[in-house]
């Protein structure tokens, strides 16, 4: 092998970054998956076994805190589209009271003055004008729909992060063996032209070369172990226990799931982005009906006791 070859970039670098653009496809694709996931979890037995490389990485997202804001708002606003859903306004509770001062005339010549009090108690139920509870109900019930696939699309960020750094951490490690063997490949050429330079039989610029060859490979080992621990301490942040990392980290087993991933297929409709733009766009219809209600006069009964 001669030291020009030697300093060439190896080929199989191509197909790490090929496996890179495949990663990236798959993850584009993860949003119907969320959705499935997630109604899954509400319902009694969920969809992914919580042994296989799906399942444990569904299970981790879920309870991480980057996740976890989006689901506590989903469930706040869950509540009150609960209790808005077609609930009559409180009832009106009204007293008055009343004073007055008669004065009535005695026998023969006297004046009696007399002091009256009353009370009056007046319960007033207030109707809203026919439709109206009806768009209030509809409007809390779309914001509850857009916090869900908000949750969905926050678990779809943290799930595409992670795979992510899971890829960067599988090609930087892959490109830092092929490098070490072609730095341990440059050392020993380096040494053979020095070796050949004392002898006679070589110049100096060929140890040169070879000493910027062997130096050049020595940098890209210490580029991508840098690459590679900085991959491995972003995706602690999503995994602190070392031995629940490993098993996101077995190489195989990571390959295998983005292959079953990239052989799905799902339908536009079920992406929660456009599932999203939806609910959005239902909020705002039935909150311009409901504006348009509030010019109409409520209704209301009452009773006076």
């Amino acid at each position: 092998m001669s030291l020009h070859r030697c300093g060439k970039f190896p080929r199989p670098f191509r197909s790490n970054r090929r496996g890179l653009i495949t990663a990236n496809l798959v993850l584009a694709m993860l949003g119907a998956l969320s959705a499935q996931w997630a109604e899954g979890t509400e319902s009694s037995s969920p969809p992914l076994p919580s042994g296989s490389y799906e399942g444990m990485l569904f299970q981790l997202m879920e309870s991480h805190p980057s996740v976890a804001q989006y689901k506590m708002r989903q469930s706040a606003q869950e509540a009150r589209a609960t209790f808005k859903d077609f609930v009559y306004p409180d009832p009106e509770v009204k007293v008055t009271t009343g004073k007055s001062d008669q004065t009535q005339a005695g026998y023969p010549t006297t004046y009696q003055n007399k002091r009256s009090q009353s009370y009056e108690v007046q319960v007033t139920q207030p109707i809203p004008f026919p439709g109206k509870l009806t768009a209030e109900a509809n409007v809390q019930e779309y914001r509850a729909n857009e916090a869900r696939y908000m949750y969905q699309l926050g678990l779809n960020r943290s799930i595409a992060r992670m795979l992510a750094l899971i890829s960067s951490y599988h090609r930087s490690n892959a490109s830092l063996r092929l490098t070490q063997e072609l730095a341990g490949a440059a050392g020993a050429l380096e040494g053979i032209a020095r070796a050949r330079y004392g002898a006679g039989t070589g110049s100096l610029s060929d140890v040169s070369l070879a000493r910027v060859q062997a130096d050049t490979y020595r940098e890209k080992v210490a580029m991508f172990k840098g690459d590679r621990d900085a991959a491995m301490d972003q995706l602690r942040y999503f995994a602190d226990e070392e031995g629940r990392l490993q098993k996101f980290l077995e190489e195989s087993s990571f390959r295998k799931y983005l292959s079953s991933v990239a052989d799905r297929s799902y339908t536009l409709d079920e992406l929660p982005v456009v599932q999203r733009i939806k609910a959005v766009q239902d909020q705002s219809e039935s909150a311009d009906t409901l504006a348009r209600l509030q010019y109409l006069p409520d209704m209301g009964v009452f009773a006076s006791y």
